[in-house]
């Protein structure tokens, strides 16, 4: 009788492994395809890579490619009317040092220009603003910290040299490439007054 039972055993549990092994493709197969079906949604991307898409400002992140302190800024500029009655002359190298503590405050900061670059209706930068034309004009402060400022007009008779003073809110940083093949932080400032 015990053997009977062994035996009986030993049948339940190759039989359930047989099963198994002749159902494991097909489920297999129904993963892949609800996988197929399944989609993260823009929200949920934006939550893996702490993207956000809020209008609150993003001081935990730095990197204004992922931040959303562009979209801020310029949501924020369309409330101003006198931005530089508001602006705080701040020192470069503090900013630079705790730009978190300024992102959301107006600021003033001035330096060399090092370049400039104006772009024309449809541009991405343009666009952002709502307007026909904006400028790009990059800038050293005197302790040689760079800065890009984004405005939402022409940058008039800017060029390479001027002194520059930008009134306008840090944003985050971006790294761009130097001459020397290597690349240095900038501090974003997007604003809508320069003198």
């Amino acid at each position: 009788m015990s053997f009977f039972n062994e035996e009986t055993k030993t049948k339940k549990k190759m039989s359930w492994k047989k099963k198994l092994l002749i159902a494991s493709p097909f489920f297999i197969i129904a993963i892949i395809m609800m996988s197929q079906d399944a989609q993260i949604s823009d929200e949920e991307i934006r939550d893996i890579h702490g993207i956000t898409t809020s209008l609150e400002w993003n001081t935990e992140n730095l990197n204004i490619n992922e931040n959303g302190n562009l979209k801020v800024a310029v949501e924020k500029l369309k409330e101003i009317n006198n931005i530089k009655s508001q602006a705080e002359s701040v020192n470069p190298a503090i900013l630079a040092k705790r730009t978190w503590e300024f992102i959301g405050k107006v600021v003033e900061v001035s330096g060399t220009v090092t370049s400039v670059q104006d772009y024309p209706p449809k541009h991405d930068i343009s666009n952002a603003f709502g307007t026909d034309t904006s400028c790009e004009i990059v800038f050293m402060s005197d302790d040689l910290l760079f800065f890009v400022f984004f405005g939402n007009s022409s940058s008039g008779n800017k060029t390479t040299g001027d002194a520059v003073t930008v009134y306008g809110y840090p944003a985050g940083i971006i790294e761009a490439k130097n001459r020397m093949g290597g690349k240095t932080e900038h501090i974003v400032i997007v604003g809508n007054a320069f003198n």
